[in-house]
Order: structure tokens, then sequence, then C-alpha cells
């Protein structure tokens, strides 16, 4: 909750971190999970060339896909900012990649291989769980690029066996996504990531729908102020109160002794009087 309303790269590298920490400790102290065995450089070679092939694919159809439906965003991190896109590129796969395919790859694989097996169960497992780690970037992209990410990468790690695989195909498929213009979803402007065009694009939708949304709520008022008039009962209209001078006075009770009084006196009355 903390990560979702502040937004900090660092907490959430730390927590990150910290997290691929206690499991690297289980699965070497519980699981009993060698080095060795994890890295698998045989495994690694044998799955390296299908990885390659199926990126170079898949990359140049999200890069035609970014350059057809948003070219305003097309390359923009590496040409607004080369240094800053050189610098994650770096980083990316040492901060974030290797404790992530530890976390959801590793130890989704050993710790949870009973229930959901190690075929299917454990891909679909494995994507979603990396995608519901996600969705505190606050935007429907990321989640759906990180399952489909995830489910690439679990099957490579199920089929090889190797983590440094896993790492390596996940290491590339991430800095395609910010050298094609698709990191803002998960770098945003605010929180002192990439300056994208598509910020910049999604501000002006926002003020566009305030917009609407205050003439709108004008119109509503102007209807009503030209109604409320005719129908007093939308305004919380309440019979005025009277005043005294016009109150109309009580009825008075009748009672034989005050009708006796308000009759009036006879004839012969007024005349022994």
């Amino acid at each position: 909750m903390v990560i979702l309303l502040f937004r900090q790269r660092v907490l959430m590298l730390a927590v990150l971190w910290l997290g691929a920490a206690a499991i690297h400790l289980f699965l070497t102290k519980r699981q009993r999970v060698s080095h060795p065995e994890e890295r698998n450089r045989a495994g690694f070679r044998a799955g390296a060339r299908a990885v390659v092939l199926r990126f170079a694919i898949l990359a140049a159809l999200v890069a035609i896909a970014v350059s057809r439906f948003a070219p305003q965003v097309f390359l923009s991190f590496p040409r607004e900012r080369p240094e800053f896109w050189l610098l994650v590129v770096m980083l990316y796969p040492v901060l974030s990649v290797w404790p992530q395919e530890l976390i959801y790859r590793s130890f989704l694989f050993y710790r949870y291989r009973p229930i959901v097996g190690d075929a299917l169960g454990y891909v679909v497992a494995s994507a979603l769980a990396l995608g519901y780690a996600h969705p505190m970037f606050l935007n429907w992209i990321a989640p759906a690029m990180t399952c489909a990410g995830g489910a690439l990468f679990a099957t490579s790690y199920r089929k090889h066996r190797s983590l440094t695989l896993s790492c390596f195909e996940h290491a590339r498929y991430g800095c395609m996504v910010f050298t094609v213009g698709l990191g803002n979803f998960s770098l945003s402007a605010r929180h002192g990531g990439i300056d994208a065009p598509l910020d910049r694009h999604v501000d002006a939708a926002r003020v566009a729908l305030a917009k609407r949304v205050t003439s709108s709520s004008r119109v509503a008022h102007g209807i009503r102020s030209a109604i409320t008039p005719r129908l007093p009962h939308l305004k919380g209209h309440t019979t005025p109160r009277r005043s005294k001078a016009t109150q109309p006075s009580p009825k008075k009770r009748l009672t034989p002794h005050s009708a006796a009084q308000d009759r009036p006196a006879s004839p012969a009355a007024s005349c022994a009087g």
C-alpha cells in the first residue's frame, strides 16, 4: 500500500531486493538449490538461440505497432534523454530483472510445483504473479505487458531450467520496451521518470475532459435555475409562515356558559333593564 501511494522507485527496489534475498535463503537452505544448478549454463546455451529468434520477431512487431499507432512516443526515450536511457538499459538487468526472475520463476517453480505442477499451470501462475506485481503503476498496460512477458519467461525456464536464460530474455524485452517508448507506463514523469510525450497527451486529454465536465455542470445548473421557480419542490420549497396579522384567529370552543354569554339579549330583557 505504501508503494502504491507514493510510488517511490528506491522503495520499490528495496522491497524487491529484500524479498529476493529472503527467497534466495529459502531456496538454498530449505530447497537445497545450488547456484550452479540455477545458472545452468548448459540450459542457457541450449535455449539461447530460440530466445534470440523469438525476441527478434516480437520486438520488430512491437516496434512497428508503436510507430504506427503511437508515433509521438516511438523512440522518445533515447531521443529526448539518451544519457538516462543508457543508464536504464545498463542497470535494469541487474537491479530489476534478476530479483524478479528469482521470485517469479525460480521460487514459484520450487515452492508451488506440488500445487500448480511444472507445465501449463506453472506458466499461468508465474505470468499472473508477475502481472499482479505491476498495478502500482496505475495503468492497465504495465500488468498486461508483464503478464505476456511472464508467460514467455516461464516457458523458457520450465523448458531449460536455467535462471540465466530467463534473466537474459527478460532483460532483452525490458530494454526493448524502454527503447520503443513504452517505458513511460512504468516510469512516470511525475515521479522522476521519463518525460515522454505520451504524458503530455494524457494531461491534455484530462484537461479537455475536465472542461467538458465543467461545461456540462454549468448547463445543468442553468436548466435547474430556469425550472426551479416553476417547480418549487425542487428547491426544497416549504409553505411560508404567516405573520401574526394575517393568521386567522383560532376557533373558540363553545360551552353552555359561553353560548349563553354570546346569545343576544331578548327585547323584553332589554326593556326590563
